[in-house]
């Protein structure tokens, strides 16, 4: 019989003492799952447990949010550095969920669907406010929110609040780069406009990646954070489709249609677009082939390993999107040698997911910042 004796020194002994199921008020957690469907349909614990947990991680990804804005604010980009590497990890959960919500069929959604009256995901404040911190800025977006008076003005108080980009932008200016006066200060209820001066200033710090080695890595920590929105949002509108088609969603919406306008086929934009604005970046020495072995396969590059599987992951990197590779745990200037530059050999950095396809993105993207910074 396998049996397990308790260690000697593990507490049993616990009235009046603070608990694991005390600390984390697990009785009002586990009690907040209340189905509505009468008889109570199997599946839809699994429906409002997926968007529980979902809102969960948002309100984590505001925490953290936050505190970069602050870091940055206060001219320490290193700090914020740790947090975009946990930032991309809640993003990686928030994507990975979706493959719970999809074993849902349609038949078994539309067994419950109609209890939740006009509920929709379209009216979570918090989804709301990561849009805001990370400058997808829309006035409109607060009107579902006038019956809630404390959310509301939670988001309004960002929406007119610069974003992350935006203060990484004033940053900038006060490190002495020429970053316009319009873009310091400006109605940052309003979303934000490309501009020439400002990707100027991106080119000289790409073009001398050493003497600017905190803007760059910051620079490409929004890159990698946008990047992961994107393919978030596509991913729910693939769910979307996949468990209610084209039918009117919930909270009023064309549903599939409405997250599909968001969308449009870049291919252009996220190659001809970036070859025409962006400078040709030296190009990193090739890495030496392997040696054969006889009966063996040749090892996979971690570029190609990432192609397959977007949000593969190693030690000490995260998989993003195509040949990029996103953010590390920790990120520190080198002491001396060669920079630890990423992959700059190809002008845009961008890699189609396949023969006659295209990449997709929205057509107006989480914030300003976009692959090769083509949209500053």
């Amino acid at each position: 019989m396998n049996k397990r004796e308790l260690e000697p020194g593990i507490h049993t002994e616990l009235a009046g003492r603070t608990t694991y199921s005390d600390y984390l008020q697990l009785d009002r957690l586990l009690s907040a799952q209340g189905p509505r469907s009468q008889p109570q349909h199997h599946d839809e614990l699994l429906f409002i447990i997926q968007h529980q947990t979902s809102e969960l991680w948002l309100k984590l990804l505001i925490h953290e949010l936050t505190a970069c804005i602050r870091y940055v604010q206060a001219d320490k980009l290193e700090p914020s550095f740790k947090i975009f590497a946990r930032v991309a990890h809640i993003q990686r959960m928030l994507f990975e969920q979706w493959s719970v919500l999809e074993t849902l069929t349609p038949n078994e959604y539309l067994e419950f669907r109609h209890v939740l009256g006009p509920a929709s995901g379209f009216q979570s404040y918090q989804y709301r406010a990561v849009e805001f911190l990370l400058g997808n800025k829309d006035d409109k977006a607060l009107l579902p929110f006038k019956h809630m008076p404390r959310e509301h003005a939670e988001l309004e108080r960002l929406l007119n609040s610069p974003s992350v980009y935006d203060e990484f932008l004033r940053l900038l200016a006060r490190a002495g780069h020429p970053v316009p006066a319009h873009r310091v200060e400006r109605d940052w209820s309003q979303p934000y406009e490309k501009d020439a001066q400002v990707m100027a200033v991106f080119q000289r710090i790409y073009e001398n990646i050493d003497a600017n080695w905190d803007a760059y890595e910051m620079a490409e920590k929004l890159v990698d954070t946008e990047e992961r929105f994107q393919l978030w949002r596509y991913r729910h509108m693939m769910t979307v489709q996949r468990i209610i088609g084209f039918k009117t969603g919930t909270g009023g919406s064309s549903a599939w249609a409405s997250c599909a306008r968001r969308w449009t086929c870049a291919s252009s934009r996220s190659c001809g677009t970036c070859a025409r604005s962006w400078p040709r970046l030296p190009r990193r020495a090739a890495r030496p082939e392997a040696p054969s072995v006889p009966g063996r396969q040749p090892e996979r590059s971690l570029a190609s390993r990432q192609r397959s599987a977007p949000w593969a992951s190693t030690s000490s990197q995260s998989g993003s999107l195509g040949s990029r590779t996103t953010s590390r745990t920790s990120s520190t200037r080198p002491e001396s040698g060669p920079s630890p530059r990423r992959d700059t050999s190809a002008t845009c950095r961008w890699t189609p997911p396949g023969p006659g396809s295209c990449r997709l993105s929205p057509t107006r993207g989480v914030g300003p910042f976009h692959p090769a910074l083509r949209v500053c």
